[in-house]
This record gives C-alpha cells, structure tokens and sequence, in this order.
C-alpha cells in the first residue's frame, strides 16, 4: 500500500499564451481576441463548461491521461499581455498504481495541453500566438475537483 491510498493524483500543467506584440491598446485587443477565439474553440471541441465568466473560465476537456478514471480540467485566464492556461488532470485510480510508473505522464500531460491549444485556435492564428509551459509536475492532494459544488460570487 502506497503512503497517498485514497487520495486522488493530479497532474498540473501551467502555461501562458503570447500574442504577438504591439502597442499597448492593440496588443490587449489581440489578446482578447484570442481569449475569445480559444474559449469558444474549447467548447466546440467537447469540452464541458464547469464555471465561466469574463475574466475566464474552467472547462472539463475530454481525454484522461492516466487511466480511464481520469479527468482533465482546462482553465483559461485572461491577462493583459498573455493569456493564462493550467490544465489538471485528476485520476482516481491512482492509489493503485506505483508512483514511479505515472511520472512519464507528465510529460503526455504536456502535449495534452499543446493540442487542446492548438485544436481550439484557428490555423491562421498559430503564427500570431505561441504557448510557453511555465511548470509541469505531479501532486498528492486530499480533495477532488468532484466535490467543489459552487463557485463564491466575486
């Protein structure tokens, strides 16, 4: 028995979408419009919208990871000069599986991330945008996203 058994792993992946630059007003509009075309994008893709407002939202993405208990989460920010993206994948069947065995599914996390990007803008704005992965790691966590139940009013 692993020292985690009944708690859920997650895998994080945080990352910032550039846009390309310009003068202060025009690059903040870019960066909109990219926010806007990425956040319908992801939707048209499948994904299911947990929480979402105008200043970003949370999104169940299809496709686990790890196992077939797994859920990925995508959350979308929007920043003045890039675009925040973190995306969770959760797996349940975790305690199960040894901890040395799952750490190369970071690295598929990674990729996750890049082609949930790259299928939710239109081709046409790959020149203009680049995704740079901040941070990549997994962690042990005594909650699940299952349980948050409503989201405070700001």
């Amino acid at each position: 028995m692993h020292v985690s058994e009944g708690r859920p792993l997650f895998i994080i992946v945080t990352g910032r979408i550039y846009v390309g630059e310009g003068g202060d007003e025009e690059h903040e509009m870019m960066v909109n419009n990219v926010f806007g075309k990425l956040t319908r994008g992801v939707v048209s893709g499948g994904a299911r919208v947990v929480f979402e407002d105008d200043t970003g939202g949370v999104y169940e993405v299809p496709g686990g990871i790890v196992t077939v208990a797994s859920k990925s989460y995508l959350l979308v920010g929007r920043g003045r000069r890039s675009i925040p993206v973190i995306l969770v994948v959760q797996d349940l069947l975790y305690p199960f599986r040894r901890p040395e065995a799952v750490t190369s599914e970071i690295q598929r996390g990674v990729k996750l991330l890049e082609k949930l990007i790259k299928r939710a803008l239109p081709q046409d704005y790959a020149s203009r945008t680049r995704l740079v992965v901040v941070d990549a790691r997994i962690a042990d966590a005594p909650f699940s996203l299952d349980q948050i139940e409503s989201v405070p009013e700001r």
